[in-house]
């Protein structure tokens, strides 16, 4: 789990508002986080002029230590803006959905946005609908807004086949080293 305060470089502190726009990110693994810190690189560039930031993230496997889970939903509690970057054909994992529900319950009232990033392979058009649907509900209860990205990537056995085709088309092509025997 990491804990930022970005404050923009070069700006002027004064025109920044005094409270930081608090962020809560939670990801599934390596490459979710990775999708998920071009978002938030993308809005600090976007809003640093108005806001200075607090973050903290969490990767869904840490939320199965207690204190961990504890500690990020204190800060989900307080964010302004809690971030979700997952793969499609994932279920969601229970420690998450514990989590949340356990934070869930003080947003009532509170402008708070849930935006979940969600990477599909373009195998299954119908994956991710699980997460998808969930965070929805959990907005819509807690009367807060709810915004998701869809971004399709390739599935690396796709490429690595694709790979392996061109490669081959690529030999057929060259004269063998045998014909010239």
């Amino acid at each position: 789990m990491i804990h930022r305060l970005l404050y923009p470089t070069g700006a002027d502190q004064g025109a920044v508002q005094s409270d930081p726009l608090r962020v809560v990110v939670a990801y599934e693994n390596t490459q979710a986080r990775e999708r998920i810190e071009d978002v938030y690189a993308h809005l600090v560039g976007r809003l640093s002029g108005e806001f200075r930031f607090g973050c903290t993230w969490c990767n869904f496997e840490e939320l199965k230590n207690s204190r961990t889970a504890a500690h990020v939903a204190q800060a989900a509690r307080e964010a302004d803006l809690i971030l979700f970057s997952t793969d499609a054909e994932a279920e969601p994992p229970f420690a998450l959905l514990s989590w949340v529900e356990s934070w869930a319950g003080t947003k009532a009232g509170k402008d708070t946005v849930l935006a979940l990033l969600l990477n599909q392979n373009g195998e299954n058009p119908e994956g991710g609908l699980a997460i998808k649907m969930y965070l929805h509900d959990v907005a819509r209860r807690r009367d807060m807004d709810f915004l998701s990205q869809i971004i399709i990537t390739p599935d690396i056995s796709l490429r690595r086949q694709a790979a392996i085709e061109d490669d081959e088309e690529i030999r057929s092509r060259e004269p063998s080293p045998l014909a010239e025997i």
